[in-house]
């Protein structure tokens, strides 16, 4: 005779199946009366009545949740963060502070580190443009574009020792036309040989 493996599952995975489960091993206590094998063995007084507190305290705390649920939707909706808003929703907290940051950004154009004493955070970057880089570097924009042009040009050849040696020409072409810190570039980068 072959031996059986049995195994018999709990599922407290499933608050819902324990609440069926727990019901159905109550049912069947109570229709044995004093012949239920549990009677004296379990303390099925206690069962019931943690049963009874399970089944309130879920129920109460589902409808607890429906509420929350309603409440967090509407403090979205007020916010403007709830599903199909954005900041042009207005009379929302979202629509609104945008119109106090750019009303203080107006006032405050050129001064815009002053909208942090109202809480904003501010991100100030400095952009050079290649304009600004060209002039700051006494080069004509000419220059910047061929140089620009010269270098795409030569890493799409592929040609390695060619482009060392683009990339050297260009170096020193900018040291000769620029400041001295391009100067010290020039000494750092190419070769002391070819000085």
């Amino acid at each position: 005779m072959a031996q059986r493996n049995v195994s018999v599952e709990i599922p407290i995975g499933s608050p819902d199946d324990m609440e069926t489960l727990t019901d159905a091993v109550l049912l069947r206590h109570t229709d044995l009366g004093a012949g239920s094998p549990l009677t004296g063995e379990v303390d099925m007084v206690l069962l019931a009545s943690r049963h009874n507190t399970t089944v309130t305290k879920r129920a109460e705390s589902n409808t607890m949740q429906g509420t929350s649920e309603a409440e967090m939707l509407e403090a979205n909706t007020a916010m403007g963060t709830a599903p199909g808003q954005n900041m042009d929703t207005a009379g929302t907290v979202y629509h609104l502070t945008g119109l106090v940051r750019d009303r203080l950004l107006f006032v405050h154009d050129g001064s815009e580190e002053e909208l942090e004493k109202y809480g904003f955070n501010v991100v100030i970057g400095n952009v050079l443009e290649p304009r600004w880089m060209g002039r700051g570097l006494n080069l004509s924009p000419l220059v910047v574009f061929l140089s620009l042009v010269t270098a795409i040009t030569l890493l799409s050849t592929g040609n390695a020792d060619l482009l060392a040696f683009s990339w050297e020409a260009i170096i020193v072409l900018l040291a000769s036309l620029t400041t001295p810190a391009i100067g010290v570039m020039k000494a750092c980068v190419w070769p002391a040989s070819k000085l």
